[in-house]
């Protein structure tokens, strides 16, 4: 129920924001790209600016996910001051940030900066730049020019332009594109160069496709290129936020009369379980597992939560050299759970029975080796193990969903059920309308986006899911367990008689997305048993460090910037003030 008044608020407070009090305009805008033959793209971007009222920023925002080096920025005849934010900023991407006091001026301001692989290697040898090159968040309408220059030729090379209506040029090896676009047009390129154009160097990703692949992508780029143009061509306003409130009104009360007859979770009354704390493991059910009774989900930190569980029962050894840690198999036989069992083959399987360091699993899956040693063969085996860890993924979260989702016996799905169906019959009516109207209704399109991104954050959340009385026992308990390992006060209080514990607690700790809290209450206790255990003095320091989170981070492990057609390309981002 909080969750959905918490989108209902975010809706009313959206609402005012569509009644400015200042303005800006972007008059000009040109960008040049420049790639070199080791990968490498230079960038340099120049905005005309005519302003209303005061700013004191100037920006460009682009994706967390670029890599950018050696950003700067500049005003004509103005002192203003750069920097470059990677994070914690106001639109969520990283920023290239002007700094000044703008105010009912026009202004002219310069970035420069440099990418890194943002150029894929094909599987055929092909070389492929799949990137926006004017990203889709700027709010304005602008005269845009752009410039692409290459290593060679574009007479040898097969690009796909992503838009329409431009005037085009091209001379040997540069390309020259204009055209007045609209705002949150993207212009977007995706260009295959022969093996010749570059060279092998680490500021290029290895992609398993090839340029048929790519091709063939590219031959329905247009359907999705005219939706969205159609989806952003502006219009009017007060009659559609009244139409807005009555779409989002609906499936609210919809949502609640669901939730309140199927999804309500059973109170401690009800369940009759009065316990705050519980204070040692309530059964035992694996990390894994038991991660579903206290977030509903499947642990993002299963990989990391296995290691660990190795390390524990000491089928590895984990050992600290320098700020380097180190993994060794043992001969002990052992009984592990599912998903340790094939965690502990996948690592069998790479790296034997060798000792090895723990970075070297996430630089695998993510191929920074490729370039050590024989590069086909470390290509063959990076793909193949980046294949086989993402079918092991996909199968133990598949297995752990089915065993807890689908066990009557402690999971009901009554609600999610009927949340399912209700949406899915919305859906189809409310964008069936929405194509009809869209030319003359844009902003209802940015709001029914909001209304399907709630729909599907609400019915594949726990909102609509609830435990059995059995399971909510469950629940409570392994809740009262998690609540006891990060309540420094209670833990105090009442810490683990024997050492080992902090162990296994650390385990589950990790499975819960919260080891380095528990870590931090273990520290603060001060105890005697744990500052003089070596195993827990490499524990803790393995958990805070880099190739724990590398570790932590591998769930997600997956290529990007690759394929064709419209709208996949890497880059993006935008350009505004504030």
């Amino acid at each position: 129920m909080k969750k959905i008044l918490l989108i209902l608020l975010i809706v009313v407070l959206l609402l005012p924001s569509f009644t400015f009090a200042r303005s800006l305009s972007i008059d000009n805008y040109s960008i040049d790209y420049v790639i070199n033959t080791d990968g490498q793209v230079n960038v340099s971007e120049k905005l005309t600016y005519t302003l209303e009222r005061c700013y004191t920023e100037l920006y460009l925002q682009r994706p967390t996910s670029l890599q950018i080096l050696n950003a700067s920025g500049s005003c004509d005849g103005k002192e203003c001051f750069f920097r470059h934010d990677l994070k914690d900023t106001p639109s969520g991407d990283q920023e290239l940030v002007l700094k000044s006091n703008y105010c009912d001026e026009t202004v002219n301001i310069n970035f420069e900066y440099s990418l890194t692989n943002v150029i894929n290697q094909l599987q055929d040898g092909y070389f492929q730049f799949y990137y926006q090159l004017y990203g889709k968040e700027t709010d304005y309408s602008t005269d845009l020019k752009i410039s692409l220059t290459i290593p060679n030729s574009f007479d040898n090379t097969e690009y796909f332009l992503h838009s329409k209506d431009y005037n085009l040029n091209v001379v040997n090896n540069q390309l020259f594109f204009s055209k007045k676009v609209l705002p949150k047009e993207p212009v977007e390129i995706n260009i295959l160069m022969p093996s010749n154009y570059l060279v092998k160097s680490d500021k290029i990703k290895l992609d398993s496709t090839t340029s048929n692949n790519v091709k063939n992508l590219e031959e329905n780029w247009e359907n999705e290129y005219d939706k969205y143009i159609k989806s952003i061509t502006p219009l009017s306003t007060f009659n559609q936020i009244i139409i807005i409130f009555l779409y989002l009104l609906i499936p609210f009360i919809i949502f609640f009369l669901i939730w309140k007859k199927h999804s309500k979770e059973f109170s401690k009354e009800e369940v009759g379980f009065f316990e705050e704390y519980y204070r040692e493991l309530p059964d035992n059910k694996d990390p894994l597992f038991a991660n579903y009774f206290v977030n509903e989900k499947f642990s993002q930190n299963w990989f990391s939560s296995g290691i660990m569980y190795l390390v524990w029962k000491e089928k590895y050894l984990l050992d600290k050299e320098e700020d380097n840690y180190f993994l060794t198999r043992t001969e002990k036989e052992i009984s592990l759970p599912e998903y340790v069992s094939k965690i502990d083959q996948f690592i069998f399987k790479y790296f034997k029975n060798d000792k090895f360091n723990v970075l070297d699993i996430s630089k695998s899956l993510k191929g920074r080796n490729v370039l050590n040693g024989n590069i086909i063969d470390n290509y063959k085996r990076s793909t193949q193990m980046l294949n086989d860890f993402r079918k092991m993924a996909t199968e133990i979260e598949k297995d752990y969903d089915t065993k807890f989702y689908k066990n009557k016996e402690i999971y009901n799905r009554k609600g999610k059920k009927f949340a399912s169906i209700f949406s899915g019959f919305y859906l189809i009516g409310i964008f069936i309308y929405t194509m009809i109207i869209i030319n003359r209704m844009p902003l209802l399109f940015i709001f029914l986006m909001l209304v399907f991104v709630a729909t599907l954050f609400l019915i594949n959340s726990r909102v609509f899911g609830r435990f059995t009385k059995e399971g909510r026992i469950i629940n409570l308990k392994w809740t009262g367990f998690k609540k006891y390992i990060t309540d420094f006060s209670d833990i105090k209080n009442h810490p683990p008689k024997h050492v080992i514990l902090w162990e296994e607690y650390l385990v589950y700790a990790t499975s819960f997305g919260i080891a380095r809290t528990v870590l931090k209450n273990i520290k603060s206790l001060n105890l005697e048993t744990f500052n003089n255990n070596s195993r827990l003095g490499v524990y803790s320091s393995f958990i805070v460090s880099n190739s724990f989170s590398n570790l932590n981070t591998l769930s997600s492990t997956s290529s990007s910037g690759s394929g064709g057609g419209f709208g996949g390309g890497g880059g993006g981002g935008g350009a505004g003030g504030r």
